[in-house]
């Protein structure tokens, strides 16, 4: 997985597990997410989870997106952007 082996490298503890649901208890939630921070989100059928790195926000047209940079994101590793909704992020300095 993407996020482990970033995490990895940087020298911070993973979950080391293929799963992106394993950081759902992965750090401190936080409600205003910096740069960096790790963020776990439903995909869009709901079934499955998908974990990224928290790289900004944008606005369009008055609606709000959240851009992720993650890995297996159309299999490959880019910066995806999605509806900002209220997600559950981890603040990777605590």
């Amino acid at each position: 997985m993407f996020i482990n082996f970033i995490l990895n490298k940087a020298g911070y503890k993973s979950t080391n597990n293929l799963l992106a649901s394993s950081y759902h208890f992965y750090g401190i939630k936080v409600d205003n997410p910096r740069l960096g921070d790790i963020v776990l989100l439903k995909t869009q059928t709901g079934s499955k989870r998908h974990v990224a790195f928290f790289y900004g926000y944008y606005t369009m047209n008055g609606i709000q997106y959240v851009q992720l940079l993650g890995g297996n994101q159309d299999n490959e590793v880019n910066i995806k952007s999605t509806l900002s909704r209220k997600k559950k992020t981890q603040d990777m300095d605590n």
